[in-house]
Parts: C-alpha cells; structure tokens; sequence
C-alpha cells in the first residue's frame, strides 16, 4: 500500500486491520455460546439468523444480527473490500486497472443483498450509524479496526463497563481459507520539497520506535506495522490486543495507485445502494460500475 510505480513512498505507520465484534449478551439470548464466536462464514450467518430472530429488545427496538457501512459514500465501499477479500476477489487486476466485474464481487455483493433481504441488517447505513446500533445492544455483530474498543466505550457512555458486553474475533474464514480481511494505515512521508529533510527523517525513524509505539499502545491501543515490535509483550497485554496482532497477519491492504480512488469508491457505493435499496440487478450494477470506474482509472 505504499508502493507507487515500483517505489516505496512512505512507511507504514499504525496499522488498522478489521475484525469481528460480537455482543456477548445477544449471543446468550439467542443460545449461542458467548465465548466461542464464530469462524467460518456460515456459522457467522447462522449465527446472525439467530440474533435477528430475537425481534425487538426491551424498549421496541429492532435487534439486528449485522450492522455495518453499506451505504453513504466511500467509506462504506473501502470497508466492503475486507468482504470482496474474503471471496477472493480485489478490486485491482494484475496491470493496476478495476476489476469489479466478477464472480467474486457477485458474491460479496449478494452476501449483503441476502442480508438485507432477509431483515439482517439495515439498508444504507453509514459508519456512524454501524457503530451506533452496535453500541447500544441491538446489533449482534459488526466489523471494525483495533480503535473500536474505544469507539464503543465513548459512544456507549459506559466507558470501559462496555467491555463486559464485547468480544472480538478474527474475521470468519470464507472462500480464501484463512481470516482474510482489510487493512487500512497511517502512513509517514517526507515532501521532495521539504526544507529540513534530515529532521523529518529523525522524526518518522521515532515514530516507528519501540519507545514510540509503546506510549501510542498505552494511550489508545495503537498498534506497530513492525513485527518485532506487535509481537513484545508490551503490545501484547490483553487478548483484545493478541487479536488484533494475529488479524494483521492475514488482513490485506487495498492499493490506492490512483488518485480517483476514493471517487471509486463512492460510486461503488452508489451501486451498492443500488442493488439494496432499488433492487436492481447484481450483474447489471456491475457492469455499470466497471465502466465508470474504469473511466475514472483511464
């Protein structure tokens, strides 16, 4: 991810793999086992089946298995790839161009088409809104990066007492055979134009630092894109941070080689509103969305 035309432009700094998010008390009302979360992608939606099945909560709201961004711009579509991944699809082919017209795609794209369809999960939801339901107990499962524990924590308002209700496992293995999902980062770089090159390069080399990354893990579970740093006991000091450890194996970055990346993907975003909202054909979507950013990438 920062590569570009065969250079590396800048270093990877605070890696943010995506993983499962489970609500423990919903997993126990709908009788399935709190500690032992899903991992494959079919017990994942069974148990999402089963969550959903509770109907409401105490106060009349809707209690949904899944909730996460399908909708509302880029954001939703950069987060959608951890689920094109888990196909074994990607959104580059191998000379750097779009390639969303797939088997793969098809599949991702059906997989959120079913769970709509079927009452699973809300339609055209935005991060915000995800990480809302999540945090008020009426969505059983979500996916999100190493930050959420403190997302969750604040927009909650129970602080750390949140935790009770939390757990967090590998992404479900699906078509790939292992736990693979998206990886997004900070990255660290010197402008060519810079004045005080050697200072700025003083600074990144701390950034990357073991102290550096200790103090960054201590205030806000920040992880280390060095695997001789994420595996120190220091960055290891609970299970929540061993998971995120051992996701970022696995997780994969997508490679933004464009400048028009992030208008891709709003306008797969568009089309993922399409197919859930309008109920517009998957394969027709496709298409139009392959030309358009194909354009976009010409």
């Amino acid at each position: 991810a920062t590569m570009y035309d065969g250079k590396l432009c800048s270093v990877a700094w605070m890696p943010h793999p995506v993983a499962m998010f489970y609500n423990k008390d919903l997993f126990a009302k709908a009788g399935l086992d709190p500690e032992a979360p899903p991992k494959t992608w079919d017990e994942m939606i069974d148990a999402i089946a089963k969550i959903s099945a509770l109907g409401e909560d105490e106060n009349g709201n809707r209690i949904y298995g899944l909730a996460i961004p399908n909708g509302k711009g880029s954001h939703a579509a950069q987060r959608f790839q951890g689920i094109v991944y888990s196909y074994g699809g990607n959104f580059l082919d191998d000379t750097g161009m779009p390639n969303v017209e797939t088997p793969e795609y098809k599949e991702a794209f059906q997989f959120l088409k079913d769970m709509a369809d079927q009452g699973y999960m809300p339609e055209c939801v935005d991060a915000k809104d995800a990480r809302s339901l999540f945090a008020t107990g009426v969505a059983g499962i979500t996916f999100e990066s190493e930050m959420g524990r403190n997302i969750y924590r604040t927009t909650s308002g129970l602080g750390e007492e949140f935790d009770k209700s939390m757990g967090v496992a590998l992404f479900p293995v699906n078509k790939t055979g292992e736990s693979t999902t998206i990886n997004t980062r900070h990255e660290l770089g010197i402008y060519a134009q810079s004045e005080h090159k050697e200072a700025a390069a003083k600074l990144v080399e701390y950034l990357l630092s073991e102290e550096a990354a200790v103090m960054y893990y201590d205030a806000q579970d920040a992880m280390s894109p060095r695997v001789s740093i994420s595996q120190l006991p220091e960055m290891n000091k609970d299970d929540y941070s061993r998971i995120f450890n051992e996701q970022s194996a696995t997780a994969k970055p997508v490679k933004i080689t464009n400048a028009l990346f992030d208008n891709a993907m709003s306008e797969m975003s568009k089309s993922m509103e399409r197919v859930l909202v309008n109920h517009e054909d998957i394969d027709t979507v496709l298409a139009d969305l392959q030309k358009t950013v194909t354009d976009l990438y010409q």
